[in-house]
C-alpha cells in the first residue's frame, strides 16, 4: 500500500472516532499545530463556529460584518494556535477574540466613511431593538469580567451548545464541578447585568437561552474560511486582512492572562488551611493589621450648583441616578445611606434626598473597581464588598470611618446582620473537601463554625440575628435550610426552595418567592418550619426580593418596574409604587425599621411614604437614556 493510500486510510478511522467520541479541544489543537490538520480544525470550526458569529452579530449588528469578523476571528487562531498552551481555553480565547475585533470594526464604522450605517441583521420593532441592543452589549461586556472558572462553563454550555458532559470533559472537570461552576457564573452573570438595570427574569428568558446566543455557520461561510486558512493562492479580502490579529497583539493579552493565573494560584495555595473534623477556622496574619486610611470625602455637586468658571454645562449629573445599590435609613430617620458598586458611599438627607456626602472605602490603589456583590446593613453602618477578582476577595468595613472590620478571601456567598455586628460567608476547604458555613464575630473577627454548609447559594440572615436561614441549589437539592447561629446547629428545612426570601420584622415568619411556580409565594413559620395558613398571600409573581414592612405589609418588585404594597393580612394589594417606567429594568426594595417608608432603585434612588404611595424623594422623570456611556464626542458643525 502506498504512502497516500495509508494517510488516507488513517483519516479516515480518525474522523470514525472523532464521530464516536469528539475530542478535547487541546487534542484538536495539537493536530493542527503539528500536521496543519485540515479536518482537526473544521471540527474546531463546527464546535465553536456558532458561538463565533453569534457573538459577532450581537456586537457588529449586520451580517456581512460579522462574517467579516468570524473569518479575522479564526486566521488569527490558525497564525496563533501554538501560544495558546492550554486547549481548555480555546472558548475564552475566541470569545475574547471576537470581542476584540468586532470592537475594531465598530471603531472603523465611526472613523472611515461618512456612508449610511449598515442594514442590522433583523428587522424586528424599534423599541425591542433597543432593549436587546443593550442586553446583547452588556452581556458580552460582563462576560469577559468574570473569572475565567465561571466564564469557560457558560461559554461553552450556552454559547457553544456543549452537554454538561461534554463541557466538563473539555476542561478536564468532574461534572459536579462543572454544575457548581456553571450555577455560580448564571447567579455572577444575573447580579452584574442586575446592576446595570437589566432584569435577570429577562436574563432567565432571554440572555442565557443557547438560540438567542448562537448562529448558524452556512456552509458557504464554512468553505470560504478553510480555504483562506488551507489553500495556499487564497488572498484574504481586505475588509477581513485588516482585522486579523497580530502575534505581538494576542500575546501580550495571553502573557498577562499567565501571569494573572500564576497569582491566582499563588492566592489558592495561601488560602488553604489543614483541619480535621471540625473544619478549624482560617488563621488570622501574624503582625500588627495596617489600618486603612478612608478614603477622603469628595466635594459633593448638586444639580442645581452653578457651574465652575468657564464650563457651558452639566452632563448627565443626577446624584439620585446610582444604578443599583443597597439602601438603609439611618436609626435616628435622617439619612439615608447606599452602598453600590465599587465600594461606593452616598449619603442622603432623608427629607429632600439632597446629596450629602459621597465617599470610597478602602484604598483605591488595593481595591478592585468591579464588584461582584455587596451588602449594607439595616442600619447603614456596615457595608461589605466582595471583589471581582480571580481570587475572589471579600472586605467588611465601617461605613462612618471606613474604617476595615474583616478580610477574607473568596467567598461562595455571604449575608451581613441588620445590626452589622455578624457576617455569615460560605468558604470551600480543600483539605476536607466541602464548603463550610462560619458566622464572624466583625467586632473581634473570630469566626463560629455553624455547619458543613452543601450547596448554599444564598443566606439571609433574620432581623433579630439569632437565625440564618440559606438556599441549597445545586444537583436534585433545591431547599430552605433555618440555622440556629448561637447553637451552631441545623434547626430545619423545606422544600421547595427560593432563591428570594423576605422575613418579618419581628422574625416570626418567612416569606418564600419563587416565579413560576404553583405557589408564586408561601408563608413559613421560622420557629417549627411549617407553613402558616392564617396569611392571605398574593398571587402575583415576585421579580426581586421582597421586603417587610411593620406587622402586616409585603413589598414585592414586580416585572412591570413597579413594587406592590400587599396587605398579608386582609389578602389585598393596597397601591403600587412606580419605582421606573421601563419594565426591562429590575427593581430592588428596602423598607425602613420604622415600617412606614422604603427605598427602591430601578432607574435612580426614590423614597416612598408607604402609607400614601407617595413619592418623598427621587427624580421627577426618568434618565435621557439607559445602560453605560463609553464615549462622548462632538459634532464637528456645532457645540453639541
Amino acid at each position: 500500500m502506498s504512502d497516500r493510500s495509508i494517510e488516507a486510510f488513517q483519516r479516515y478511522l480518525r474522523r470514525l472516532c472523532d464521530e464516536a467520541v469528539p475530542p478535547e479541544d487541546a487534542v484538536l489543537l495539537n493536530r493542527f499545530v503539528a500536521a496543519n490538520d485540515r479536518e482537526a480544525f473544521e471540527l474546531l470550526i463546527a464546535r465553536h463556529g456558532p458561538m463565533v458569529l453569534g457573538t459577532a452579530r450581537r456586537l457588529v449588528d449586520n451580517t456581512h460584518d460579522a462574517e467579516d469578523v468570524f473569518q479575522a476571528v479564526f486566521l488569527s487562531l490558525a497564525r496563533l494556535a501554538k501560544s495558546i498552551r492550554q486547549g481548555r481555553t480555546l472558548p475564552a480565547w475566541l470569545h475574547k477574540t471576537t470581542c476584540r475585533i468586532a470592537a475594531k470594526v465598530r471603531k472603523n464604522r465611526v472613523t472611515g466613511s461618512k456612508e449610511p450605517p449598515p442594514e442590522p441583521c433583523e428587522n424586528i420593532d424599534p423599541e425591542a431593538q433597543l432593549v436587546w441592543q443593550e442586553v446583547r452589549q452588556a452581556l458580552d461586556e460582563e462576560l469577559q469580567r468574570l473569572p475565567e472558572r465561571l466564564r469557560s462553563p457558560l461559554l461553552l454550555c450556552y454559547l457553544s451548545g456543549l452537554t454538561r458532559d461534554e463541557a466538563a470533559k473539555q476542561l478536564g472537570w468532574s461534572l459536579g464541578t462543572l454544575k457548581r461552576r456553571l450555577e455560580e457564573g448564571r447567579k455572577a452573570l444575573r447580579i452584574r447585568l442586575d446592576r446595570r438595570g437589566i432584569a435577570s427574569v429577562g436574563l432567565a428568558l432571554t440572555v442565557l437561552a443557547p438560540e438567542a446566543l448562537q448562529a448558524a455557520v452556512s456552509k458557504s461561510l464554512l468553505d470560504s474560511s478553510l480555504s483562506l486558512i488551507f489553500s495556499t493562492g487564497a488572498v484574504v479580502p481586505a475588509t477581513v486582512s485588516v482585522l486579523v490579529l497580530s502575534s505581538a497583539t494576542a500575546m501580550k493579552g495571553i502573557a498577562m492572562k499567565s501571569i494573572l493565573a500564576l497569582l491566582a494560584a499563588i492566592g489558592i495555595g495561601v488560602g488553604i488551611y489543614a483541619g480535621t473534623g471540625q473544619a478549624d477556622p482560617p488563621k488570622k496574619a501574624e503582625g500588627k493589621k495596617e489600618e486603612v486610611k478612608p478614603a477622603q470625602e469628595e466635594n459633593v455637586v448638586q444639580l442645581d450648583d452653578p457651574l465652575p468658571a468657564g464650563a457651558l454645562a452639566r452632563l448627565g449629573w443626577d446624584a439620585l441616578r446610582l444604578g443599583h445599590f443597597s439602601g438603609a435609613l439611618t436609626p435616628d430617620g435622617k439619612k439615608v445611606v447606599t452602598l453600590s458598586t465599587g465600594a461606593v458611599v452616598h449619603i442622603f438627607d432623608a427629607a429632600t434626598g439632597r446629596l450629602l456626602e459621597r465617599r470610597l472605602l478602602g484604598d483605591r490603589r488595593d481595591l478592585c473597581p468591579e464588584t461582584w456583590h455587596f451588602s449594607l446593613s439595616a442600619d447603614g453602618s456596615v457595608a461589605v464588598v466582595e471583589e471581582q477578582t480571580s481570587s475572589g476577595r471579600l472586605t467588611a468595613w465601617t461605613v462612618a470611618t471606613g474604617r476595615q472590620l474583616l478580610r477574607l478571601g473568596r467567598v461562595c456567598s455571604h449575608a451581613l446582620s441588620p445590626d452589622g455586628r455578624s457576617l455569615a460567608a460560605v468558604e470551600f476547604v480543600a483539605d476536607q473537601g466541602k464548603d463550610i458555613l462560619w458566622v464572624y464575630d466583625l467586632e473581634t473577627g473570630k469566626p463560629r463554625n455553624v455547619a458543613s454548609s452543601g450547596n448554599l447559594s444564598h443566606l439571609w440572615f433574620t432581623p433579630d440575628g439569632k437565625r440564618l436561614l440559606g438556599h441549597v441549589a445545586g444537583g436534585q437539592a433545591d431547599e430552605i435550610v433555618c440555622y440556629d447561629v448561637a447553637g451552631a446547629k441545623r434547626l430545619w428545612a423545606v422544600s421547595p426552595g427560593a432563591a428570594e426570601i423576605g422575613v418579618t420584622p419581628d422574625s416570626r415568619i418567612v416569606f418564600l418567592a419563587k416565579p413560576g411556580a404553583k405557589e408564586p409565594f408561601r408563608a413559613i413559620d421560622l420557629e417549627t418550619g411549617k407553613p402558616t395558613e392564617a396569611l392571605k398571600l398574593p398571587t402575583c409573581e415576585a421579580a426581586g426580593e421582597p421586603a417587610l414592612a411593620g406587622d402586616r405589609l409585603l413589598l414585592v418588585p414586580l416585572r412591570t418596574g413597579e413594587v406592590a404594597v400587599w396587605d398579608y393580612r386582609a389578602g389585598k394589594e393596597l397601591r403600587r409604587l412606580r419605582a421606573t417606567p421601563r419594565d426591562f429594568l429590575s427593581v430592588r426594595v428596602f423598607a425602613a425599621a420604622d415600617g412606614k417608608t422604603a427605598l427602591s432603585d430601578g432607574d435612580a434612588l426614590r423614597r416612598w411614604d408607604l402609607a400614601t404611595g407617595e413619592q418623598i424623594f427621587g427624580p421627577s422623570d426618568e434618565p435621557a437614556h439607559f445602560g453605560v456611556v463609553h464615549a462622548l464626542a462632538f459634532r464637528p458643525e456645532s457645540a453639541r
